[in-house]
């Protein structure tokens, strides 16, 4: 009917999503605009709940809340988490499934989403915007599951988003193409044994003014990018890999057309390309030539990031090509544990004076 189709206003305090008498309309939005603004925290329980979209947080003076604790809500429009005002979602033993998904979506607004434990999010078709034009985080822990399609990070100049992935467990992935710092300020962490994968050409630093910045830190966090890599592309990018992180790519470039772009390698980290014809193993200028762009990588020597070229074979970083495995045809460069000047580490306990190539922060 008519009245399903129109927005309806949440008029309460907080309460759950399932009380018609809540809603502007005295039903539960289905096909209609459902509008979060008044400051309650409204709560999903029940599975099968629907709506057009949703706005948390409608105007700049607004603050719009939602949780999905339980149970299930699916949106065929776009979810604005932070339409000009502030919203916060929370996913945290629920399902949510959209159609699109934008956080923090005009310059005034601030939109934090943040998907944990056994909740998901699901973005089935469309585009995820994360600080489209204000600023926005989208936060994946504690064994949490985030998806999209093509994912924008700080999309328009003044956009400020972040998308960070953490915890053992805690998946994030995208089956089309990614910009972190479009063309306003964008961020990706990958921490703690996280993992986030894209499928489509992956940009740090997308357009003129974009500026993106990606961490990947700790034991067993990845980042899989099944396409190309481009740190840098018409923005400036900056990508670290360290402590145990790993990057993987099938292609990647370095500052192909800007200058300060570069992929920084600490301690600890580790980048493997596909390099079916095994190029990259002999050496490191063999490895580079399978790099395009400029081959702006750089290691910790203990005191500050060098170029990659600089380090010697075996004592500052490896290079090994494999054979067999999730990564057979991919060259590995990885930063040995041990890296750059001397530090000394006295262990009273034991009397002994042990020397240890340490990274300074």
């Amino acid at each position: 009917s008519a009245t399903f189709a129109q927005a309806q206003n949440w008029i309460a305090g907080d309460g759950d999503w399932s009380t018609d008498a809540s809603w502007s309309s005295g039903v539960q939005p289905t096909t209609g605009l459902a509008n979060l603004y008044n400051g309650s925290t409204v709560t999903v329980t029940q599975s099968g709940e629907i709506c057009g979209g949703f706005r948390l947080g409608n105007t700049a003076a607004n603050v719009g809340v939602l949780h999905v604790n339980s149970g299930d809500l699916t949106s065929s429009a776009t979810p604005h988490v932070g339409f000009n005002g502030t919203g916060t979602l929370l996913v945290a033993g629920g399902t949510f499934t959209s159609t699109g998904g934008t956080i923090a979506n005009g310059s005034t607004a601030s939109g934090s989403a943040t998907v944990s434990g056994s909740g998901s999010w699901a973005v089935s078709s469309g585009t995820m915007y994360i600080g489209q034009a204000g600023t926005g985080s989208l936060t994946v822990n504690n064994g949490g599951t985030a998806s999209a399609g093509s994912t924008y990070i700080a999309n328009a100049t003044t956009g400020n988003g972040t998308l960070t992935v953490t915890g053992s467990g805690s998946t994030w992935t995208s089956s089309s193409s990614v910009q972190i710092g479009a063309s306003g300020t964008g961020s990706l962490t990958v921490s703690d044994g996280g993992f986030a994968s894209m499928a489509g050409v992956t940009y740090i630093g997308a357009n003129a003014g974009g500026s993106g910045t990606v961490a990947i830190t700790g034991d067993d966090s990845i980042l899989r990018v099944y396409n190309s890599l481009r740190v840098g592309w018409t923005g400036t990018g900056t990508l670290t890999v360290e402590d145990g992180g790993t990057l993987i790519a099938d292609s990647l470039s370095v500052d192909p057309s800007t200058t300060g772009s570069y992929l920084n390698m600490g301690v600890g980290g580790a980048v493997a390309i596909l390099d079916t014809a095994d190029e990259g193993s002999a050496d490191i200028n063999a490895f580079l030539s399978v790099v395009l762009g400029n081959d702006d990588i750089r290691y910790w020597n203990g005191s500050a990031f060098s170029h990659i070229t600089t380090g010697v074979p075996g004592v500052d970083y490896t290079l090994s090509h494999e054979t067999s495995g999730d990564l057979a045809g991919y060259t590995t460069l990885a930063v040995i544990p041990e890296p750059g000047t001397m530090g000394l580490l006295i262990m009273a306990s034991a009397g002994l004076l042990v020397a240890r190539r340490v990274r300074v922060r």
